[in-house]
């Protein structure tokens, strides 16, 4: 009898748990906009910040795909969002969401959301310059903080040896999107300790920034830092 039990439980258990009220349906969640970083190529991991509202706190962020139309030149977005069952507080939530497209071949594109059907931006992709990843040798970073009443920016990091070292952090404005390129320095040729130095490097912003604005910071590793900051100015 014990064993039949066992048996009965590990057969009915994992239905009992899907037909769980506490397990959110997965719907569609529309887009408003999406914040476009400036200056990917054509091989670079292109990066978008979508962004939308939910009707109502039942609903979280829930998973997203990207489908690039080469024939077209669109990117469609996708988003979903889990819906939860109980007490729904009927108010705006706001969220967004870092979407990684992959690779896409020079050209301007559309951004389209795939429920709505309407145009959340563009994007402009360039050829690439060279057969390396970037044009230059970005910081390893792992967070960026926006002090906006000091209007200032904290790159935070570590450096796995002793001989790389900040060159210079260079900031280009375009319209929305603030873009930062954190550039390091490595002698040629030496042999270096291999360590962990972490470092925080401020860089001081435009104090006339104002409004809402994606900050766009590259990193090493390629998975760029993509943040929606709101200045009041």
């Amino acid at each position: 009898m014990f064993y039949r039990i066992i048996f009965m439980a590990l057969i009915l258990g994992p239905a009992s748990w899907a037909e769980s009220p506490s397990t959110p349906t997965v719907v569609n969640a529309p887009l408003e906009k999406a914040y476009v970083p400036v200056g990917f190529d054509d091989n670079d991991n292109v990066q978008i910040m979508a962004a939308g509202k939910f009707a109502n706190t039942c609903l979280k962020v829930g998973p997203a795909r990207t489908v690039v139309d080469h024939e077209h030149a669109v990117i469609t977005v996708w988003h979903t969002a889990y819906e939860y069952s109980g007490n729904c507080v009927p108010m705006e939530v706001s969220f967004t969401s870092n979407l990684n497209v992959g690779l896409v071949p020079e050209g301007d594109y559309e951004i389209i959301d795939g429920t709505s059907r309407n145009s959340l931006g563009q994007i402009h992709i360039d050829p690439s310059k060279s057969v390396e990843a970037d044009e230059f040798l970005y910081a390893p970073l792992f967070d960026a903080f926006v002090l906006t009443t000091e209007s200032s920016l904290l790159l935070v990091g570590n450096f796995s040896d002793a001989c790389t070292t900040m060159k210079e952090v260079r900031v280009n404005y375009h319209p929305g999107v603030v873009v930062v390129q954190p550039i390091v320095k490595r002698p040629k040729k030496k042999q270096c300790v291999s360590t962990t130095i972490p470092f925080v490097e401020t860089v001081k912003l435009d104090s006339s920034l104002k409004g809402t604005q994606l900050l766009h910071v590259r990193s090493m590793n390629g998975q760029a830092i993509n943040k929606v900051v709101h200045f009041e100015n």
